[in-house]
């Protein structure tokens, strides 16, 4: 995979953001991460880039090669988490790799995920490298940046990961923020994936209403940047006017997880507090989800994306079910009305 192949998920800054590379950057958290990683593109170091599933390690490694003295030759990619019978093939990892980035970069993407036995075969290319020769005795020259969304120090313990591997390649470390903790971004992102897509399926540029974003703000985004992405994609394709409202957000709790796991949702992407109970006996089950939807509801102070990814629904499923009780009486809880700058 060439540098061009890896396409960038962002477009053009909108409003305050800023423009590094393809990537929209609006939030400070974000943008220290991209000027730590311009001031050591230069250099020939190992770079280890961490982050959540979802984050755009991918992304950042293309922005680095950019910005690096290698930035006009090759970025290879090559999948760390593909079965083991690929990696054992000489002339896929061996020597075509590391052949096809000389001169470049080689992104060994998700290196967390690597099998054991090619972890050996990966330091020992690395240990022939620092001394001089390349794959088979053939020297090449390649900048090696490794991505994961695995805590390595945590592989290392539980013996999935070779504690000496670690090592070497976590000469410099870069660690991307989850979305969540990128809240600027989130309404940046927002803004330029409403006109990505509207403009991609024919439409005219949709522009993203005050209320949208003050949902988006307040999602803890376990999918991250992916997520997102999917959550306005949806939103465009369901939207017949030019806004991008509150009411075409829909949220789905595991959307962008790798492997739709709620064991993969980081623990800080939830709700904190204590579990909802309620009482059962003698009672309909339309009453005890109703009991159930409305006391997690308050307990999120209203927050209906909060409240759909506690109870395990979309947004718009919950949105559906309030709809329902206000049309019975009940009183619905309502957010405090956040002001989005």
């Amino acid at each position: 995979m060439t540098a061009d192949q890896i396409a960038p998920v962002l477009s053009e800054p909108t409003g305050s953001a800023s423009r590094f590379g393809a990537m929209i950057v609006a939030d400070s958290a974000m943008a220290a991460v991209v000027t730590r990683v311009e001031n050591v593109a230069t250099s020939n170091a190992i770079i280890l880039v961490t982050g959540e599933s979802g984050v755009g390690k991918d992304l950042m490694v293309a922005h680095l090669h950019r910005s690096s003295t290698r930035g006009n030759g090759p970025l290879v990619s090559l999948d760390c988490e593909a079965g083991s019978d690929a990696f054992l093939s000489v002339n896929r990892f061996g020597g075509g790799c590391f052949e096809a980035a000389d001169g470049g970069t080689l992104l060994l993407d998700e290196v967390g995920g690597m099998d054991l036995r090619m972890q050996v075969k990966l330091l020992r290319i690395l240990q022939e490298r620092e001394a001089g020769y390349g794959f088979g005795g053939v020297p090449f020259d390649v900048r090696i940046v490794a991505t994961t969304n695995k805590n390595l120090p945590r592989e290392v313990r539980l013996g999935r990961f070779r504690a000496d591997l670690y090592f070497r390649l976590n000469v410099v470390s870069i660690k991307i923020p989850p979305l969540r903790d990128r809240p600027l971004d989130i309404s940046a992102l927002a803004r330029v994936f409403a006109q990505r897509f509207a403009l991609a399926n024919g439409r005219t540029a949709a522009v993203v209403s005050p209320e949208a974003l003050a949902v988006l703000r307040r999602h803890t985004w376990p999918g991250n940047v992916r997520e997102l992405a999917n959550v306005i994609q949806r939103a465009v394709l369901g939207e017949a006017g030019l806004f991008v409202t509150e009411e075409s957000i829909d949220i789905d709790p595991f959307d962008g997880m790798p492997d739709g796991s709620i064991d993969s949702i980081p623990p800080a992407a939830f709700a904190s507090g204590s579990g909802v109970v309620v009482r059962t006996e003698g009672r309909t089950i339309d009453a005890v989800e109703r009991d159930m939807i409305l006391d997690t509801l308050c307990r999120c102070k209203a927050n209906r994306s909060q409240a759909a990814v506690i109870l395990g629904i979309s947004t718009r499923t919950l949105r559906n079910k309030l709809h329902g009780y206000e049309r019975d009486g009940i009183r619905i809880p309502r957010p405090v009305v956040v002001a989005v700058a």
